[in-house]
């Protein structure tokens, strides 16, 4: 788990480094933060698709509170879908 973590920070403290400084973008660079932004969306795909299913469906939803939460769910959900499909492009 803890080599898990090390990774996690590396590649997070990679991606805020090429992020704000001028740093010239190497193919190498360039296909490491893509293969590691394809992750973190996959992972945030993955958790809106369990929490979109385990919610009750929208047309049960009683509070406006809870229809726009589902709605942002899906919405996050179309989202992550789309940048997966346009990065394996």
């Amino acid at each position: 788990m803890l080599s898990l973590y090390t990774v996690v920070a590396f590649l997070s403290i990679f991606s805020l480094l090429h992020a704000f400084t001028s740093i010239r973008l190497s193919r190498l660079n360039r296909i490491t933060l893509s293969i590691w932004s394809s992750i973190i969306m996959l992972v945030f795909g993955v958790y809106n698709v369990i929490n979109t299913y385990q919610n009750q469906f929208l047309e049960n939803s009683s509070k406006l509170n809870d229809i726009i939460y589902i709605g942002v769910q899906f919405f996050l959900l179309g989202i992550s879908s789309i940048y997966i499909y346009q990065n394996v492009l």
